[in-house]
């Protein structure tokens, strides 16, 4: 009855190769110095550069620079194998791979960046869209990360901040405009499919964007409260997150292919999501079919070899737990497409069935345990010498 999950075709993601936005730079020299110090033997996992860093630097500034310097320093851009991102992978096993190899694409940046940044306590979110340069839209998708550092939201791209890549070499050059840059700069060059990652109160349309000529904070369109739909965001559960994220999409418009794209994949997701909570549901159906057709033969046998009253009764309340363990899941499968509600019902007709038979053979097995008490007695006498 379980049935396989859609795979998501590949997103490319990608970097250009240079961009100049006006920004106030701080100077991390300093912190530049003691990050690069970092041992070889913290460097091959995002747990060992969070250990150097949380050890060496006490703001979230400085801890997030020094993430930010340790990727730009150790990991190449993978030219060769942009196009060839396993999307099965977990982020945990791009992590290692990036850090082993030391080359990444842009996921494998961003997946670093983040997950060395969260473990630091500094909230940061990974976030995809298309980029802009010299007034032309870069036609793959891109990916950077926002992250909360004090009581601003900041963007860094780790992979911009790195280097860049010019006729399909990568040339490492660290580069500062990508770290923690402000929102009304950034939008300039980057643009998040979901507008809220804009971090607006004024987002800025994609047709604004294409054209390159746009108001930052203009006050003539409607508000947006970025930071109350954030937090909003943040508490909902994974599908509601994937429902909501395709709502703002699909209500900004999709005047590409990069951004219908990215639609279908979310719907996938979603559509996926529902699937993997139904065939774990199964999973507990298919423990608890596979323990009562152990049990009944076990009964058949007259429960011999002997067990005492206690564990057979355990056998029986195991069952139960996988039965009810189903239910739970099942019922918190909300708003699933016909697809999965037709497997569903198929789903719960056989665990009621399999509830019934369950009954029926606990009411038999106290009527058993009442007849058979002496004999029983006996046997476990036997089986105890």
């Amino acid at each position: 009855m379980s049935f396989k999950r859609k795979i998501i075709p590949l997103l490319i993601l990608f970097f250009s190769i240079d961009i100049s936005i006006v920004k106030a730079q701080n100077d991390f020299s300093y912190t530049d110095q003691i990050a690069l110090k970092i041992p070889d033997s913290l460097i091959s996992s995002t747990d060992g550069i969070a250990y150097y860093v949380s050890k060496n630097f006490s703001s979230e500034t400085d801890q997030a620079r020094a993430v930010f310097i340790i990727l730009a320093k150790n990991i190449s851009y993978d030219v060769h194998n942009f196009l060839h991102f396993d999307i099965n992978l977990t982020i945990q096993n791009n992590n290692d791979s990036s850090l082993k190899f030391k080359k990444g694409i842009c996921a494998d940046y961003v997946y670093l960046y983040s997950d060395i940044t969260n473990k630091l306590g500094i909230e940061t979110h990974n976030i995809s869209g298309y980029t802009m340069l010299k007034s032309r839209i870069n036609h793959v998708p891109h990916a950077w990360c926002a992250s909360k550092i004090g009581a601003k939201w900041y963007f860094v791209d780790p992979t911009w901040g790195a280097g860049y890549v010019e006729n399909g070499q990568f040339y490492p050059k660290v580069n500062n405009d990508f770290f923690m840059v402000l929102p009304s700069q950034f939008i300039r060059t980057h643009m998040p499919f979901d507008p809220l990652w804009q971090s607006l109160n004024y987002p800025i349309t994609r047709e604004e964007f294409r054209k390159g000529k746009f108001k930052v904070n203009n006050k003539n369109k409607e508000y947006f409260n970025y930071s109350d739909t954030l937090e909003v965001y943040k508490r909902q559960s994974y599908v509601d997150q994937l429902k909501s994220e395709c709502y703002r999409i699909q209500n900004s418009g999709i005047d590409n292919y990069l951004t219908y794209d990215i639609l279908y994949h979310l719907k996938l997701k979603i559509e996926n999501n529902f699937v993997d909570q139904f065939n774990l549901a199964f999973e507990h159906y298919k423990n608890a079919t596979f323990r009562m057709n152990e049990f009944i033969e076990y009964s058949n046998d007259y429960f011999m070899p002997f067990t005492s009253e206690a564990e057979i009764r355990k056998t029986l309340s195991d069952i139960d737990q996988s039965i009810q363990e189903a239910y739970v899941v099942l019922n918190e499968i909300r708003d699933p497409p016909p697809s999965v509600i037709y497997h569903m019902n198929d789903l719960r007709k056989s665990l009621k069935l399999i509830a019934n038979k369950l009954d029926e053979n606990v009411s038999n097995l106290t009527t058993y345990l009442e007849i058979s008490k002496k004999y029983r007695n006996s046997a476990s006498t036997e089986s105890e010498n």
